[in-house]
């Protein structure tokens, strides 16, 4: 990315910046994020890029790697959304439920360190 001017952001392997720009990309998928003002040099970056590379833009982004992205241009702000991640994970944990909140899954009782190893299966299960 040295001659198309973008330096790797340390300790990443898919952002790069300059001065202007900043560049996120995923095996195939590429974000670019800069102001309105560098409008013309972001055409003249993306002629350079797509000169090396085949690429297609896709417009407006929306949704990147299962993020939504929410925008409101005149405050200058920006959110990303993990909604659809949460409601698959509500569905998958039964905790989806509209009519009534979930209970906590606290116990009432004390809790005591766990003397044992957890399995292999315990481990995923928990980190899901």
């Amino acid at each position: 990315m040295e001659d198309l001017r973008l330096d790797l952001v340390p300790g990443t392997n898919c952002l790069f910046m300059n001065e202007w720009l900043i560049l996120i990309f995923y095996v195939d998928d590429i974000l670019t994020a800069y102001t309105l003002k560098h409008e013309g040099r972001m055409n003249e970056f993306e002629s350079r890029l797509m000169s090396k590379y085949e690429i297609r833009k896709l417009g407006e982004v929306e949704h990147f790697l299962g993020i939504r992205i929410v925008r409101d241009r005149p405050q200058r702000k920006l959110w990303l959304v993990q909604d659809s991640y949460i409601d698959k994970m509500a569905e998958k944990y039964n905790v989806a439920a509209k009519d009534k909140p979930p209970k906590t899954p606290l116990p009432s009782t004390e809790l005591v360190p766990y003397d044992g190893t957890a399995t292999a299966q315990q481990v995923y299960a928990y980190q899901q």
